[in-house]
């Protein structure tokens, strides 16, 4: 037995953390959205070199690509809710990362001549009831590099 093995076995096994069901069920919430405003998912948690898509939908007019980064927060209900919306977990290295992601996914997949969009939608989910939807159209641009 090498010493790495020895050493491993004698410490404590970690368990591996439970992922926030939150990210997923934000995901979720926003699909169904989207498709309710007859938009096409094309893929979902989307992983290429560098980072993941969350949603990949054609538009409406069948023609334009819209990138969706989903972005979700739990909320209580009857709470004050004093800490920042969804809206402000999309910073500035966020942007830059789902443009670079953007370019490449267009490359992959020849849509060179196609209109690409980066949305962004935001979920307030509470423990019951129903959550709040935001939609912001072209959150991100080629001006956020």
């Amino acid at each position: 037995m090498n010493l790495r093995r020895a050493l491993a076995a004698t410490l404590p096994k970690q368990s591996s953390p439970s992922r926030d069901p939150l990210g997923p069920r934000g995901e979720r919430i926003a699909a169904r959205y989207l498709r309710r405003r007859r938009y096409r998912i094309i893929d979902r948690n989307l992983t290429i070199a560098g980072g993941e898509l969350d949603l990949v939908c054609l538009h409406p007019d069948k023609r334009t690509i819209v990138i969706v980064e989903v972005k979700a927060r739990r909320v209580r209900a009857g709470v004050e809710y004093t800490s920042p919306p969804p809206e402000a977990q999309l910073h500035a290295h966020k942007r830059r990362q789902l443009l670079r992601l953007t370019k490449s996914l267009i490359r992959s997949r020849g849509w060179i001549d196609r209109p690409i969009r980066i949305d962004l939608i935001a979920v307030e989910a509470p423990e019951r009831g129903r959550a709040v939807v935001r939609h912001h159209q072209s959150a991100v641009s080629e001006n956020d590099r």
